[in-house]
C-alpha cells in the first residue's frame, strides 16, 4: 500500500508541475493553480464523496498550503 501511495504522490507531483507550466501562461501562481483545481473538482460530474477526496488531496498538497487550502 505504501508503494501505491508513493506512486500516486509522484503522479500528483508530475501533474502539478505540468499545471504550473501551463498556469504560468495564464499568469497563475501556485495559489491560483490550487484554486483552479478546487473549482474543477467542484464542477465535475464526480460523486460527492469523490469530490471530497480530491479536494482533500488538493488541500493536502504543499502548493495548496501556500494557497490557504
Amino acid at each position: 500500500m505504501a508503494r501505491r501511495m508513493s506512486l500516486r504522490a509522484d503522479a500528483v507531483d508530475r501533474v502539478l508541475a505540468i499545471m504550473k507550466r501551463r498556469a504560468a501562461l495564464l499568469g497563475l501562481d501556485a495559489p491560483g493553480v490550487a484554486a483552479l483545481a478546487r473549482t474543477a473538482v467542484a464542477v465535475s460530474f464526480l460523486d460527492a464523496p469523490g469530490k471530497w477526496r480530491l479536494a482533500a488531496e488538493i488541500d493536502a498538497h504543499p502548493a495548496a498550503a501556500v494557497a490557504g487550502g
